[in-house]
């Protein structure tokens, strides 16, 4: 049980709160509502305080305690007179001090002795930084932001391409059977028809097409050796032949 703060969740009705640990001065007494601390709260008695409004239902109140720790509360001086107020307002000093010390230390992340893992002490973590490295702890906001959107991307990007892949495999089995549809009519004409099957290797222009059905005329027919020769073409024979020597 902690020494230096208390933890209470607001009913909703009420504004008041007790404060269950001593103090030395009362602005050493701080009140949290929902995390954010609540600067207008006012004193009641010297063990109760009052919200600057009523918290709603299932808040998190947080009253606390710290000691100022920079400066002395009680000087000594040599030839003084201690009484017992002074002495004891010396050592609640650092009594409050250790105790708010041995509190803080408790409500951190630990190292369990018995896992030799560290534990959270069933506590949220909050603050945490974007990830970077693989093995980086992820809040809930960027689980939920960033990587489930990138992942619905990726499942839909994979999806379209399934299902391009699908229709192209669809449409290359159709195309496919067709061609081999043909090819076995084909394959069934030849075999059936001692005609056709003749035709089919005939070479010697059975349908007797002449020169002029495919313009064949156009089609210059000099041979090879009397071919003419352009003008650079001879220019360029006879350079060669100059500087090989041959004339």
């Amino acid at each position: 049980m902690p020494n230096s703060y208390t933890q209470i969740t607001a009913p909703g009705v009420i504004d008041t709160f007790t404060v269950p640990f001593g103090y030395i001065n009362k602005s050493d007494i701080h009140v949290f509502v929902d995390g954010i601390e609540d600067v207008n709260y006012t004193w009641n008695t010297d063990t109760t305080i009052k919200t600057s409004s009523v918290p709603d239902q299932g808040k998190m109140i947080v009253i606390r305690r710290v000691t100022g720790s920079d400066v002395l509360s009680v000087h000594y001086a040599d030839a003084s007179i201690l009484d017992a107020d002074t002495l004891n307002r010396a050592q609640l000093e650092l009594f409050y001090i250790i105790q708010e010390t041995v509190d803080s230390v408790a409500s951190v992340m630990t190292v369990d002795i018995n896992t030799a893992q560290f534990s959270a002490q069933n506590k949220r973590i909050a603050n945490i930084s974007t990830p970077i490295e693989l093995d980086d702890a992820v809040t809930l906001g960027y689980f939920r932001d960033v990587y489930i959107p990138q992942m619905q991307a990726l499942l839909a990007e994979v999806t379209t391409q399934s299902g391009n892949a699908q229709t192209a495999s669809t449409a290359s089995a159709s195309s496919a059977s067709q061609a081999q549809w043909y090819l076995t009519r084909c394959e069934e004409l030849l075999a059936t028809s001692p005609t056709l099957a003749v035709h089919a290797v005939d070479y010697a222009n059975p349908h007797h097409v002449v020169a002029s059905q495919i313009n064949l005329g156009e089609v210059d027919n000099t041979s090879d050796a009397n071919k003419p020769l352009s003008d650079i073409a001879r220019g360029l024979i006879g350079l060669y032949l100059v500087e090989s020597g041959v004339i």
